[in-house]
């Protein structure tokens, strides 16, 4: 269905003289691919740790601090990793959880500039 839906477009557009749609329907084609060899090989386990918490240095602080000054951006974060865990927690208490790990992570990263 996709495919003759592309052509369609490829045949009506004023674009198909140029390469530019037809360049985006490979990549669409590829990205559907790669997509559908993911789902047979089955998603990848998920990951508990997050990339800016993986090592304490206190550069990676400083940019942990940024992320979490950004309005929303982090609360969004919470929302989903709790959405997507399998936990017992409550929404507020996984709040709090996380706010205990990303308070004791900066301070390690004090440490580790005052070393």
């Amino acid at each position: 269905v996709l495919a003759v839906l592309h052509t369609g477009a490829l045949m009506k557009s004023s674009l198909s003289s140029g390469t530019s749609l037809f360049i985006w329907f490979l990549l669409e084609i590829v990205y559907l691919f790669f997509s559908a060899l993911q789902i047979s090989y089955g998603y990848p386990p998920f990951v508990t740790s997050s990339v800016l918490t993986s090592k304490v240095h206190w550069f990676r602080g400083h940019l942990f601090t940024v992320f979490r000054a950004i309005p929303f951006v982090y609360e969004i974060s919470l929302i989903l990793d709790w959405a997507c865990t399998e936990t017992t927690l409550m929404i507020g208490d996984w709040i709090k959880l996380e706010d205990i790990n990303s308070t004791v992570y900066l301070v390690a990263c004090n440490l580790d500039f005052l070393e």
